[in-house]
């Protein structure tokens, strides 16, 4: 099956989600719209409002626009292609759209500042005091409780424990980041203490959700694994309906908390206000070198950022730009990967077979049988890659257990190895060349006593002729 289509499909929802964020910036939220903080009565201003309708519009645009490109690429029939133009297109969805927000972000200080309201540090007498009131956290057994729940299918199936216990202890570490990662500053925007107290309890109760819904999606995951094992389509339907459940409850904690703000500030910056636009740049990212906190809370919304004015906070920005830019080098590998010959040869008493930076080698003292495969065996991917036709890596099969697969799907026939090592399943789109290895060995019955290593080094051997290259 061809999973181009699916994964574009998966993914063409993207620019709406965006834009739908990036348009409710739009709306005034503790004083702030767009990223820049104004008075009451810049509200209902007409100039205000007309810079707003057109960052919409631009915003609606572009989405449009990026999803016309998702649906081009469902056409995209090689793998590796698509994904490596799929990623090229997540880094679009990521990086343009706040094109238009900077630049609005932009006219809305220049309007700002026509307007005289551009007054450095223009902070009220709001009491801070909350900030280092008793905060109650969730209690870690929830996480502990998911976290059990998740390692219980190892006891069912043993060859993907591994990625069992990988999500369970991401549960723990989801633990970790929910407490340590939330910064507990007062959601202040002006002298109103109630406010602040409702606005910073209310936040601190959609952080602890978020953070519990990942953990509950994590546990989730690996009873598909294990109910989907026989089947990777009832496993990618499955997950599929799961990302959709995630998603749509991990939007509506983010929605939830940008409501609460904007109704619970809507009659604020009538006298006093917090403005502390200076110290964010474009909006977005935040730079003071008199804080010395590294993780804090961006001002709208539920996430956390980082401090640029710390080099950690440097250091993290620049590899988290590295890695969204160097994205799209992951499909340029698959594509390297779909494309390159795998090359089987006999040397020195092994089988060794090589594709790229994978090399297999098999004793030739270690075969107890060979077999030629007419008929591909069903296959499910413990680890390795699986790009269109290339199936490579640690497989498991129903009629031969656990085996290390290098072959092509649509290039039989193919050879399976048991050995006391293991089982192995290779193949080559050269079927002479498969088949004469798979004569040879199995003339190991009749071999001199030394056995299939004294036949490989006799003279019914010629390396020449069993050197596949795809």
């Amino acid at each position: 099956m061809n999973g181009n289509p699916i994964l574009w499909l998966c993914g063409c929802w993207l620019p709406a989600l965006v834009a739908y964020l990036l348009c409710n910036e739009a709306a005034f939220k503790k004083n702030i719209v767009v990223g820049v903080t104004f008075p009451y009565e810049a509200r209902e201003k007409p100039e205000l409002q007309e810079i707003l309708r057109r960052y919409k519009r631009q915003e609606k645009t572009l989405a449009g626009l990026l999803i016309v490109l998702a649906v081009a690429g469902i056409l995209i029939q090689d793998s590796g292609l698509s994904v490596a133009l799929f990623l090229v297109w997540i880094d679009l969805v990521v990086i343009l759209p706040y094109i238009p927000y900077f630049r609005c972000n932009s006219r809305l200080k220049q309007y700002k500042k026509e307007m005289g309201w551009a007054v450095p540090n223009r902070i009220g007498t709001s009491d801070f005091s909350v900030a280092s009131q008793p905060v109650r956290y969730l209690h870690p057994g929830w996480f502990w409780l998911l976290a059990a729940v998740a390692v219980l299918p190892v006891l069912f199936d043993r060859e993907m424990r591994i990625g069992y216990l990988i999500d369970t202890v991401s549960i723990l570490l989801l633990w970790l980041c929910y407490r340590y990662l939330y910064r507990n500053k007062s959601e202040a925007v002006d002298a109103n203490t109630t406010r602040t107290e409702m606005l910073s309890r209310m936040r601190r109760y959609q952080w602890g959700r978020a953070f519990l819904l990942c953990a509950a999606m994590l546990a989730a995951t690996n009873y598909i694994l294990l109910v989907g094992k026989e089947s990777s389509s009832l496993m990618l339907i499955l997950l599929i309906v799961l990302t959709v459940a995630i998603v749509s409850l991990a939007v509506s904690v983010e929605v939830r908390t940008r409501k609460a703000q904007e109704e619970l500030t809507k009659g604020s910056g009538k006298e006093e206000y917090i403005d502390d636009d200076e110290h964010w740049i474009g909006g977005i990212f935040y730079y003071n070198p008199n804080d010395s906190h590294l993780i804090i809370n961006e001002r709208v919304g539920l996430n956390s950022s980082v401090n640029l004015a710390r080099p950690a906070g440097r250091i993290l920005m620049v590899l988290l730009a590295v890695i969204l830019l160097l994205m799209p080098l992951l499909g340029v590998h698959l594509m390297h990967e779909e494309r390159s010959r795998i090359e089987i040869s006999v040397r020195d008493n092994a089988i060794t077979v090589h594709h790229n930076l994978t090399t297999y080698t098999v004793d030739a003292s270690a075969i107890e049988s060979a077999e030629i495969l007419e008929t591909l065996p069903a296959l499910r991917r413990v680890s390795g890659s699986s790009i269109d036709t290339l199936r490579k890596g640690l497989y498991s099969s129903p009629e031969y257990g656990t085996m290390k697969v290098c072959l092509k799907t649509d290039s039989g026939p193919w050879l399976l190895l048991i050995t006391s090592d293991g089982t192995y399943l290779f193949g080559s789109d050269t079927a002479d060349a498969v088949e004469e290895i798979a004569v040879l060995l199995t003339e190991k019955q009749a071999a001199a006593p030394a056995g299939l290593s004294s036949l490989l080094q006799s003279n019914k051997f010629n390396p020449g002729n069993i050197l596949i290259k795809q």
